[in-house]
């Protein structure tokens, strides 16, 4: 029997039953309801790595959305692996700042293994540690950001620019 489990990609998502292929990511609506802002923060979650070099243009993202958002809007950058802050260490030091709902941003370009797998676990896993803690949060995994129509868009320019 297929058990729903944490709030992952959308509130409808049967997560363990869920077809990425066939899932309709435009029509993935979070209900804001009910959620002060206050008690909201967001984690943008890249892969990772041990190359400061790479490392060096999510941090540039992170301070060029930061400069776009409201002083009360809390985003924060973490890793899956390979670099600090993993995204385990964000999440918890946002819930000991009091915080009761975090949205993990993928800033991956597509829902491959990671994200359909290894990331639904940490955050269970995650999620399990902090309700021992007594911590009671809300853990939302959103779909990668490759999938956004935003996103084609601006590399299919890209990638027409380059070729013409």
């Amino acid at each position: 029997m297929a058990r729903k489990r944490l709030n992952y990609f959308n509130n409808a998502c049967n997560y363990n039953a869920c077809n990425y292929n066939a899932c309709n990511y435009n029509v993935c609506n979070y209900d804001r309801k009910g959620i002060s802002m206050a008690n909201k923060a967001s984690v943008l979650l890249a892969h990772g790595s041990s190359d400061a070099n790479w490392l060096a243009p999510f941090q540039t993202l992170l301070e060029h959305i930061r400069s776009e958002l409201h002083d009360s809007e809390r985003v924060e950058l973490a890793y899956m692996e390979l670099a600090e802050p993993s995204m385990e260490q964000s999440i918890t030091e946002l819930v000991k700042q009091g915080y009761q709902h975090v949205d993990i941003l993928p800033l991956f370009f597509a829902a491959g293994r990671h994200l359909r797998k290894d990331v639904p676990n940490m955050l269970e896993a995650l999620q399990q540690q902090l309700q021992q803690q007594g911590h009671q949060v809300e853990l939302t995994l959103h779909p990668p950001i490759g999938l956004e129509p935003e996103m084609a868009s601006a590399i299919s320019q890209v990638v027409v620019r380059k070729l013409s």
